[in-house]
């Protein structure tokens, strides 16, 4: 029976990510946000912006938000510096900066409540709950869930009533309460079955899949699996459905039918090729290559890890080209590949150096957003006795005015 390293390196990344996405609500392009003058119309499609990208491109995520935050300065305009704290605030807590990324949501919901505005309200507490989650403060991320379930009852948008309960059903599992937590994924699925948001069904037997498998109860995660591939068919979305195979092959390969379990990664993998999904074509190939080294096979372990690294050379994806020259130079050391061994380590040491330079400047992106937010807070924080006091003023001429007005009436009156 082959072992579980596969299942705890690649399943428990994929559940995570489906975990962490929220649906698309919007097709807009970047083009658009960066064209559009209007401010309120750009934050709108920056929101749109940020459901897309936090499923598929945190890079983008992370630019967005920056530039989202810079024009709702120069404009005074605190509806975009909320959207912009809500964005970067997804990304710093899955890039690892989860206290810095927990900072900006909280800014962004002290805006949102105050507006009564319900709906991203609720969306921003579901961040604040994936922060806490991520952190493994696992009480916090159940209040902060909680939280977005009442908010998003409030809310005109039926779903968000429901979409903190994936998240408070995890986290429920996470302190040891599994009854509860799988009882809040399994109301979860049924609100998203009845609302017909099939990818969120999806997911949610996705993970139900991922628990029994963890419990070694195979027969329930094996019709979680395919209850999960269902759902992903109706959704229409090819990329959530290459998603749903990958976990079924996974499922296959614990239950040693590894004929099977390669059947599903490479039907995972053709429908990849077929839409295109360049990120997913990479990681596919990482996983067969994941399959062949667990099945002991390192020659074709060694081909479909490099051609993940070809393609993500090809394409920038940098940390998933580290990832692929790791495991490469796993078996060039065990299989004794002494130059190519050499040539590996040579291109990783400058992917790594690559990246810390760009940490550095993201770093350096973003502490300037930070400290635009903090001087455009320190102004308004200074302007509000400034206006109070203007305020009284008006208000003693006013009533002044006032008591002429009724001293002059009643002296004509006599």
């Amino acid at each position: 029976m082959p072992t579980k390293t596969l299942f705890t390196k690649i399943c428990t990344a994929c559940t995570l990510s489906l975990f962490l996405s929220t649906q698309v609500v919007g097709q807009q392009s970047y083009a658009d946000f960066q064209n559009e003058k209007d401010i309120t119309k750009k934050t709108e499609i920056g929101y749109y912006l940020w459901n897309e990208y936090l499923r598929n491109d945190l890079d983008s995520l992370k630019i967005m938000a920056v530039e989202l935050i810079l024009s709702a300065a120069e404009e005074k305009s605190t509806f975009a510096r909320a959207v912009g704290n809500n964005s970067l605030g997804s990304y710093l807590i899955r890039s690892g900066d989860v206290p810095g990324g927990i900072k900006h949501l909280e800014e962004a919901e002290k805006y949102f409540e105050h507006k009564e505005d319900y709906t991203l309200l609720s969306e921003t507490y579901n961040e604040l709950g994936n922060g806490h989650y991520l952190a493994g403060e696992y009480s916090e991320a159940i209040k902060s869930y909680l939280a977005s379930l009442r908010y998003g009852s409030l809310s005109p948008d039926l779903t968000a009533a429901f979409n903190g309960k994936l998240g408070l059903g995890r986290s429920y599992c996470a302190i040891g309460d599994t009854a509860v937590g799988i009882f809040t994924v399994e109301k979860y699925k049924d609100e998203a079955v009845k609302h017909m948001k099939f990818e969120s069904a999806a997911d949610a037997y996705a993970y139900l899949g991922m628990i029994e498998m963890d419990r070694q109860n195979m027969d329930l995660s094996r019709e979680y699996y395919k209850k999960s591939i269902v759902f992903s068919g109706k959704s229409n979305s090819k990329a959530h459905l290459s998603h749903s195979y990958n976990n079924k092959a996974i499922l296959h390969f614990n239950l040693g039918e590894t004929d099977s379990s390669l059947m599903y990664f490479e039907k995972s993998l053709r429908l990849r090729e077929r839409i295109n999904h360049k990120k997913g074509i990479i990681e596919s190939y990482y996983n067969i290559g994941f399959y062949y080294m667990e099945t002991g096979d390192a020659h074709n372990a060694y081909i479909n890890f490099n051609k993940s690294a070809e393609l993500a050379k090809k394409y920038e994806f940098k940390g998933d080209e580290l990832d692929a020259l790791h495991e490469l130079l796993g078996i060039c050391e065990e299989q004794n590949y002494i130059e190519e061994f050499k040539r590996i380590e040579k291109r990783q040491k400058k992917l790594n150096d690559y990246l810390e330079e760009k940490k550095t400047a993201d770093d350096e992106i973003i502490t300037y957003a930070q400290k635009v937010i903090s001087e455009v807070k320190m102004q308004e924080e200074k302007a509000e006795p400034e206006e109070a006091s203007s305020n009284l003023f008006l208000w003693i001429i006013g009533a002044f005015t006032m008591i002429l007005l009724v001293v002059a009436f009643r002296k004509r009156r006599r």
